[in-house]
């Protein structure tokens, strides 16, 4: 078990969408990175508004961005990878859901 600590989180209020993620790794761990995908609940599916992606070069890291939104129904799709060297050694996937 790499991971420590993982989270992903989306506020919607305001027109605005506030996207976040952290995660915490064992000491071994000298990269991760965080791959989001801000989605929008259209007709049954999930289209993508945005995708970030972060590399922070340490055990720990967080990431938050915000995205200027309409009314309706979103998630913030968070695929968190924990690597040592440039070898991926795990990963989780976290959704947030909000409206507006």
């Amino acid at each position: 078990m790499y991971f420590t600590s993982t989270s992903c989180m989306l506020n919607v209020a305001g027109g605005i969408a506030d996207c976040g993620a952290s995660a915490g790794c064992v000491s071994s761990i000298n990269k991760i990175r965080i791959s989001s995908y801000l989605q929008k609940s259209s007709s049954g599916s999930w289209v993508t508004l945005k995708h970030w992606t972060q590399d922070t070069r340490s055990n720990s890291a967080s990431f938050r961005k915000t995205y200027a939104v309409t009314s309706g129904s979103y998630r913030h799709l968070c695929y968190i990878y924990a690597y040592i060297g440039e070898a991926c050694m795990d990963g989780v996937t976290k959704t947030a859901y909000d409206s507006y």
